[in-house]
């Protein structure tokens, strides 16, 4: 017998009471093949917001320096340059952003 598809509504409120259980930590997760953006670890959660918010702020500089490229071009040169970066730089981009978002919030 077919296992009948959940109708997405109920689906949201599983997906949303699982993360509501916890066990979710921010890490950096090394990987310069897939740029991982989180992983499970048995029932623990581990989230990656390196790669989402350096991707985003390599792309938004790239429209400020260059605000005549097209978006895919933009899209491109962006994981272009992700590619090339080290884990590391990856990692210090990350806390850069963080430093000069924490000052802004502040101020």
């Amino acid at each position: 017998m077919a296992k009948r598809r959940q109708p997405k509504p109920a689906l949201l409120v599983r997906v949303l009471t699982e993360i509501g259980k916890g066990r979710i930590t921010e890490t950096f997760i090394p990987d310069k093949r897939s740029m991982i953006h989180g992983e499970l670890d048995g029932r623990h959660i581990k989230v990656n917001p390196a790669w989402a918010v350096v991707d985003t702020v390599v792309h938004e500089a790239l429209h400020r320096l260059e605000p005549e490229w097209q978006e895919n071009y933009v899209r491109r040169t962006t994981t272009w340059l992700l590619r090339r970066m080290s884990d590391e730089q990856v990692e210090q981009l990350y806390e850069t952003y963080n430093e000069i978002a924490k000052r802004r919030r502040r101020g």
